[in-house]
């Protein structure tokens, strides 16, 4: 007896010439380091102070370890997160502290267990930030 056969749809896959990063780099923000040490020195001035990134990690760590997905979605809303209808966010999930605004997250979406999203990338001579989640276009 044979096995049946998955079959998966075919991708289109298109070449722009600029590279696979192409549409992400059209999203972001790519600013150079406000002064002479890494960009990660400088958060505080980038992203809005210590407070607000405190207060951020605060709330996102209510929200990795609570039990129903309704109060999750409630604290996510909180922080300016876009999130869709129906998301399931698993345990220990980690958002971003510093830019939490810029996620978006779709109808029907999971995230599983301990997973990590991040809309920014510091680097020694410049810093990046953009959307990202599931749903971003």
């Amino acid at each position: 007896m044979q096995e049946p056969r998955l079959s998966l749809p075919s991708i289109e896959v298109v070449e722009d010439g600029l590279g696979a990063s192409a549409a992400r780099k059209t999203r972001l923000l790519s600013t150079p380091s406000p002064g002479p040490h890494n960009t990660l020195w400088y958060f505080p001035q980038l992203t809005g102070g210590h407070t607000r990134v405190a207060l951020n990690a605060m709330i996102l760590e209510i929200a990795r370890y609570a039990p129903s997905l309704a109060l999750k979605q409630q604290l996510y809303r909180l922080l300016g997160m876009q999130i869709g209808h129906h998301v399931s966010v698993g345990l220990k999930v980690q958002f971003d502290i510093f830019f939490p605004q810029d996620v978006v997250i779709g109808d029907d979406t999971i995230i599983g267990y301990n997973s990590v999203v991040l809309c920014h990338e510091f680097m020694r001579l410049e810093w990046r930030r953009g959307p990202c989640g599931s749903g971003v276009m």
